[in-house]
């Protein structure tokens, strides 16, 4: 194995890190998904691409038309995440972003901490019925524990 560093992060980096710390919590929305999982990220010019490789757990899938399902599901969870965070990339202070199916359902700024936050986000969340679609700019540790509470 090698590695290459650089610093400061960027917003592929960040892409990524955002995808993989929400693969770390989707056990108890879509536990088909195993705990391994891999985010790969490329760039070219300002497009970003990401490639998730994440395996099913087989007695959670009954077929292959679930298996498609399912793929679709997270893929679909996974694009509301990325939304939510690059909305949240242009409101400025402790940034809080609820989105669903490309759109956002609640935006927030200046909140103290995420604790204050998090009755009205788990109640946004839940309305927009996901868990993904949010986002807590720069705070992807309280982001899990949100998700945590609106599961």
């Amino acid at each position: 194995s090698f590695g290459v560093g650089f610093a400061p992060r960027d917003t592929l980096e960040d892409a990524v890190l955002t995808v993989s710390g929400y693969l770390e919590t989707i056990g108890p929305s879509m536990p088909w998904v195993g705990a391994d999982t891999k985010v790969m990220g490329v760039r070219v010019g300002d497009a970003i691409t990401l490639t998730v490789a994440a395996a099913f757990i087989d007695r959670f899938v009954t077929s292959i038309d679930d298996y498609r399902a399912k793929k679709a599901q997270l893929a679909e969870e996974l694009r509301d995440l990325l939304f939510a965070w690059h909305v949240a990339m242009f409101v400025k202070s402790n940034a809080i972003v609820c989105a669903r199916d490309g759109r956002t359902v609640g935006i927030g700024a200046g909140i103290a901490t995420v604790w204050a936050a998090a009755p009205p986000v788990a109640a946004a969340m839940a309305l927009a019925g996901t868990v993904a679609g949010a986002w807590i700019s720069g705070q992807s540790a309280a982001a899990r524990a949100l998700a945590a509470i609106a599961a």
